[in-house]
């Protein structure tokens, strides 16, 4: 397998040559060098940084440079980025002429294994989830499985879940309640987790550290965390439900048939 990697961090690159020590590996940490490298050779998977150390040229210009040229179109990509708004300016770049575009913070992404990324890129075939315990709660289920979720919407899955575990965080607490439906920014929840929650349609930002809880987020909240159609505003509500009865609330509930295709 070719793979390519934009990376200039000493310790990042280490894990990508260990992770796939059996392929063929390119790695550059500049965009005209990956600019030649992509225009030149053809790759199975690529994974693209934002960031890179002190040079002004960032993942951003190599992204917007790939959508100009139509480069590696086929390619699946990953970015693996931990600064979630130049993640999100990749994804969009990419996405207007690419659809296998995937995004994971290397955080997460060292933790999997190689056959799960190559799952995740759909470079192998899913297997199948593992068993889930009837103590375990829809929303615990699907964090710590989501690498092995069925269907090519793992990563799209992941990123929704995530937003929506940060946005159940704040909802729980209700000191962060200001208004009937209007929260405010805990500390311990920085902006670009709020714009990604925003991003997701999860809650509408009506101020910099205040945003209202949309209804797809209630839904989310509801169906996803709680389990089942419990009005999420109400106090008193936070507490998690075992599985196989969230699994038999979920049954009428409009996002059911969504929760069943991951959740099998």
């Amino acid at each position: 397998m070719n793979v390519f990697v934009l990376e200039d961090a000493p310790e990042r690159i280490d894990w990508f040559k260990k992770t796939f020590a059996n392929d063929n590996i390119d790695i550059t940490d500049s965009v005209d060098s990956s600019i030649k490298k992509l225009s030149h050779n053809t790759y199975d998977l690529i994974f693209l940084d934002r960031d890179l150390g002190k040079l002004k040229e960032t993942g951003e210009d190599l992204a917007w440079s790939m959508l100009e040229n139509k480069m590696a179109k086929e390619t699946p990509v990953i970015v693996h980025s931990m600064n979630s708004r130049g993640q999100r300016v990749i994804q969009k770049y990419l996405k207007k002429y690419k659809k296998d575009v995937y995004s994971i913070r290397f955080n997460d992404l060292k933790k999997y294994s190689l056959q799960s990324i190559l799952k995740i890129a759909k470079l192998e075939n899913t297997e199948d989830i593992k068993e889930v315990t009837e103590s375990q709660s829809i929303i615990d289920f699907v964090v710590k499985n989501v690498h092995q979720l069925k269907g090519t919407r793992a990563v799209d899955a992941s990123n929704k879940i995530k937003a929506a575990e940060s946005l159940y965080q704040i909802w729980k607490n209700t000191s962060n309640q200001v208004g009937n439906d209007v929260y405010q920014k805990p500390e311990n929840i920085n902006f670009d987790d709020l714009s990604q929650m925003q991003d997701e349609g999860l809650v509408k930002i009506i101020a910099r550290n205040r945003f209202k809880i949309t209804s797809e987020g209630s839904t989310y909240l509801k169906t996803m965390i709680l389990g089942d159609n419990r009005n999420s505003f109400s106090k008193n509500n936070d507490k998690k439900l075992e599985y196989r009865t969230a699994e038999k609330n979920t049954e009428a509930s409009k996002t059911s048939s969504w929760i069943n295709k991951i959740v099998k």
